[in-house]
């Protein structure tokens, strides 16, 4: 998706639940989106299995822009969703030294375009366990301002090879944030007791041991070398994940099921430093590995499209989100990158979308693709129901019933998804009960009985955007756990929904 020339803001990525707060006390409500004048730095929370009560994840940082495929024909029915092939194994690189062959369909990731003067980073929510990078000075910031640390930095040109470099990229993950710098460098601050930072913390570090810190920002060291420059990054709720600019893959942190089990991979339970992960490519005659394009993350689970358009899952699938049957006994599989497949015609995609439990994919033609948790219709296929474990088509949102529009950027919250089209139109469903969809009460996805009391919409339904912003069109969008951030071409920053976490009577998560 194209961007404004804004502040930085957050990826969406979801937050992890407090369950000691009180969400009556602490939300804040609003039932459309409402113009704020600042970005913001998310949280996550902990995921719920049930259906939501009154929320956990969000990603943001700055999100890049979804590619735009060219227009085709749109399908002329929709297609059963096709098993998947016999997994086939795959094993960590020791270094991202494998031959790379020229992307076919989608390109290579690029380092985010500097800008001057740099991006202001702006902050506000909950800082208790560090997500802010603010030290030890600030539990919460009820109202966007400027990060102090990052204000400092850019003018000592700490972020580049000149005064004046910034930040270029934001993620969030569960109680962590990553920045990514002009010179390549991945920078954390958070929580660190699942490896979520990706480099060794204490405690109790002395004062000349501030790399040790965990509640202020620190670069990763091995993520920007002569082999390997970061250009995008993905967050969950305990791992983080950094895409080189010739398509090579690094992760750290783990994924945790629903028992609270740690796992990496097969024999690994936390990866505290960043290692290689390469998936596996069908055709082997110029390289064995694949490069990848984009990357995002779930709570628990990755997904990378690679430049053939292919897509790879891996990490925790209980409810289906890594778009195949996870069987208990071999559990550990579903550690291992394993590719989805879009449709019978195995459909080549040009992006990937993710939210708590749930995966999505658009194919080259435009036709929008889901998988995983559906408790609360958060796929958009129409109904909901139990975990959708391979991949269906949203004819709703298909360039055909779009006057030729069509998506260029998914982003999931907690029970809920938002989809934006290329004329800048945004479309949500799933869980309504804390006005995360932005449409008012009348709206006839509640069957014209005038009150919010349907708790869902399993179709996804156009959000009605405030009047001072008709006629500029939403270019980026992200979501927190019940709550959303959208910037117009203008630079107008729009949001909505419930903040669940931060700070008192006013600002929390919304920065209103």
């Amino acid at each position: 998706m194209p961007r404004a020339r804004a502040e930085a803001k957050p990826e969406s990525r979801l937050r992890r639940k407090d369950t000691k707060e009180s969400l009556d006390s602490e939300k804040k409500r609003s039932s459309s989106p409402a113009a704020v004048t600042e970005t913001r730095t998310s949280k996550r929370q902990r995921v719920e299995t049930a259906k939501p009560a009154a929320k956990p994840v969000a990603k943001p940082t700055t999100k890049a822009a979804a590619a735009k495929p060219a227009s085709k024909p749109a399908p002329k029915a929709a297609e059963a969703p096709a098993a998947n092939a016999k997994p086939k194994a795959v094993k960590p690189l020791k270094a991202a030294s494998s031959k790379i062959i020229e992307p076919d369909l989608n390109p290579l990731p690029k380092s985010p375009v500097p800008s001057r003067p740099a991006l202001t980073v702006f902050i506000w929510g909950a800082s208790d366990s560090g997500q802010l990078g603010l030290g030890e000075r600030m539990d919460e910031v009820p109202r966007p301002k400027p990060h102090p640390w990052v204000k400092e930095n850019i003018l000592k040109g700490t972020f580049g090879t000149e005064p004046g470099a910034g930040i270029v990229t934001v993620t969030s993950g569960g109680l962590h944030t990553y920045l990514l710098d002009e010179a390549g460098n991945v920078w954390s601050s958070g929580t660190n007791d699942e490896g979520a930072l990706g480099r060794e913390t204490k405690k109790d570090p002395s004062d000349n041991e501030p790399d040790l810190r965990a509640n202020h920002y620190a670069v990763i060291k091995g993520l920007n070398d002569d082999e390997f420059r970061a250009t995008r990054l993905a967050a969950g709720d305990n791992f983080g994940a950094a895409l080189g600019e010739k398509g090579e893959l690094k992760v750290w942190g783990t994924f945790r099921d629903d028992e609270g089990k740690s796992s990496f991979s097969s024999d690994v339970k936390k990866q505290l430093l960043p290692t290689s992960v390469s998936v596996l490519g069908r055709t082997t005659a110029r390289s064995r590995y694949d490069p990848i394009s984009s990357i995002t993350g779930g709570e628990n689970h990755l997904v990378a499209l690679t430049t053939r358009g292919e897509v790879y899952s891996w990490g925790i699938g209980g409810s289906g989100q890594l778009g195949r049957r996870v069987l208990v006994r071999h559990k550990q599989d579903a550690l291992v990158p394993q590719r989805v497949v879009l449709g019978i015609r195995a459909r080549k995609a040009v992006l990937i979308g993710a939210g708590l439990r749930a995966t999505f994919a658009v194919d080259e033609a435009g036709e929008v693709w889901a998988w995983g948790m559906n408790s609360v219709g958060q796929l958009g296929i129409g109904e909901r129901g139990d975990g959708v474990s391979q991949p269906t088509r949203l004819p709703v949102l298909s360039p055909a019933n779009l006057d030729g529009d069509r998506v260029v950027q998914v982003e999931g919250g907690e029970f809920h998804t938002l989809f934006l089209t290329e004329q800048g139109r945004v479309y949500a469903c799933g869980a309504c009960n804390d006005f995360q969809l932005g449409i008012p009460e009348e709206h006839e996805a509640f069957g014209g009985k005038g009150t919010r009391g349907a708790e869902c919409v399993a179709e996804p339904v156009l959000v009605p955007l405030p009047a001072a912003v008709e006629g500029d069109p939403v270019v980026g969008i992200s979501c927190g756990p019940r709550y959303n951030m959208a910037v117009t071409k203008e630079g107008v920053l729009l949001s909505w929904g419930v903040g669940l976490q931060g700070c008192g009577e006013e600002g929390g998560q919304l920065g209103g």
